[in-house]
């Protein structure tokens, strides 16, 4: 099992979508972020089970959404560059995702704390 580390932006996709989600129904938001964690738990303990995709990136599908999470394997990490809609604006990510990380990122034990405005916590996830 490799660590996984998401990108800022890949982070800042996934934040934005919950709260589109959330603010379509209460709930959804919640599914998608779990969604979105079991996926990335699939990815990192096995990362070549993803789609190959061109320049060394994979794609998994987030089940029950019309996303995929987009990454590269290296030797000690998973680099999460993309919560890409499937049918939005193809690319768009790659020039993200050709630099190596040069510091570390928080690994994926992500989970979001839902107030009046969606953050990133270390903690559970949880409705306040």
């Amino acid at each position: 099992m490799k660590e996984a580390v998401f990108h800022p932006e890949a982070r800042a996709e996934a934040s934005e979508s919950v709260e589109f989600y959330e603010g379509r129904l209460k709930g959804l938001g919640v599914r998608f972020l779990s969604a979105v964690e079991q996926t990335a738990e699939r990815i990192s303990a096995s990362p070549e089970a993803g789609t190959p995709l061109a320049g060394g990136f994979r794609r998994r599908i987030v089940p029950g959404f019309p996303y995929s999470i987009l990454y590269r394997v290296w030797e000690d990490y998973v680099y999460l560059v993309a919560v890409a809609h499937q049918h939005r604006r193809p690319d768009y990510w790659r020039q993200r995702a050709d630099r190596r990380l040069n510091q570390r990122v928080e690994p994926t034990g992500m989970s979001f704390v839902l107030t009046r405005k969606l953050c990133w916590a270390g903690g559970s996830r949880a409705l306040r």
